[in-house]
């Protein structure tokens, strides 16, 4: 299962932070008796977006974007709700989430696709815990607000805007931290945040016989998958016995939802130290490549198939970033 495990891009740990405070801010105070308007928070409270590296996008490629909510008022502190497990969903205060849009090669932005994969219905519900003041002129950053995007495709662009919306679970005055009472609901918006997009690998699919039909078949009679490097320079590459992973994607002829993966066994290791020079082609199934154990073919004809492959980069970060790429679609005579 562990392949199938790794597909599943989960938004969300689904672990509640118990530490989502961060140091150099004061403790919660109430507003002045007067209370505070929309507009006035509106007007002194902005988002900012940061990021924290240069290198352009990549498909499942983390952004390494920070988000801070800055309050520029000269005299006034606002008590805030920091976002935690569960805001990127709307399910607790506050509803803080990305809008993501890709730019294709036509000129035209339409949004992203949404990623694939499951979010458990586990949360922080206790979200009066996160309430801080932030001083005026004080910056705050956001512990939680993990970015997600399905498959770039060929975008050459991608744009993001942050959110921060409070007020959808905070109606019921009696239930607040005094701090929150005089606090109405609110919406912030960040400036947009545009990332050229890299596509450093291609990958290519050739049919040479039938699909295996059953688990632990060698899957290389069936297929040749090569992956090429068009980057300038050296970058990770593997095989499913050294680390990377490597599925098909199958649409039958009663399909009517997603297509069906097919995962190829993979070693347990998701990093690795290979490299492939600038320009290079190898090929990614072996002779010892073979389907795993939940490999099951539809029932009816396939009419096409693609290859994805993901390689997990040992680049000395504390949490190995990952690239994938897909091959077109395949049509099956």
């Amino acid at each position: 299962m562990r392949p199938l495990l790794a597909l599943v891009l989960v938004l969300a740990s689904c672990s509640v932070d118990p530490n989502s405070n961060v140091g150099g801010l004061s403790t919660p105070v109430p507003p002045s008796p007067n209370g505070s308007a929309r507009s006035d928070i509106e007007r002194d409270l902005k988002l900012e977006l940061k990021r924290v590296s240069q290198e352009p996008l990549d498909h499942e490629r983390d952004p390494r974007i920070e988000v801070w909510l800055a309050n520029t008022s000269a005299t006034r502190s606002y008590p805030v709700v920091l976002a935690n497990d569960g805001s990127e969903m709307g399910w607790r205060e506050p509803h803080a989430f990305f809008r993501v849009e890709l730019l294709r090669p036509s000129g035209a932005w339409e949004p992203a696709p949404p990623p694939g994969g499951l979010r458990c219905g586990m949360y922080d519900a206790d979200w009066a815990k996160d309430v801080v003041t932030v001083e005026p002129g004080k910056r705050v950053k956001m512990p939680w607000m993990p970015y997600g995007a399905g498959e770039l495709g060929d975008a050459t662009k991608v744009r993001i805007v942050a959110h921060y919306a409070y007020g959808d679970h905070a109606r019921d005055k009696s239930k607040l931290v005094p701090s929150l009472h005089a606090i109405p609901a609110y919406a912030l918006t960040s400036s947009p945040l545009e990332l050229d997009v890299a596509h450093p690998y291609g990958l290519e699919l050739r049919l040479k016989g039938p699909l295996p039909s059953a688990s632990g078949a060698a899957l290389g009679p069936a297929v040749d998958v090569v992956v090429e490097n068009r980057s300038s320079l050296p970058r990770p590459v593997g095989t499913p016995e050294t680390g990377a992973q490597l599925w098909l994607e199958v649409v039958s002829a009663d399909d009517s939802h997603a297509p069906r993966p097919l995962f190829t066994a993979t070693a347990p290791t998701y990093a690795s130290t290979d490299r492939l020079p600038a320009g290079a082609k190898t090929f990614v199934v072996t002779p010892r490549t073979s389907t795993d154990v939940g490999w099951s073919l539809p029932a009816s004809r396939i009419q096409k198939v693609r290859a994805i492959w993901r390689v997990w980069d040992a680049d000395g970060d504390e949490n190995p970033n990952q690239r994938r790429v897909e091959s077109p679609w395949v049509l099956v005579r």
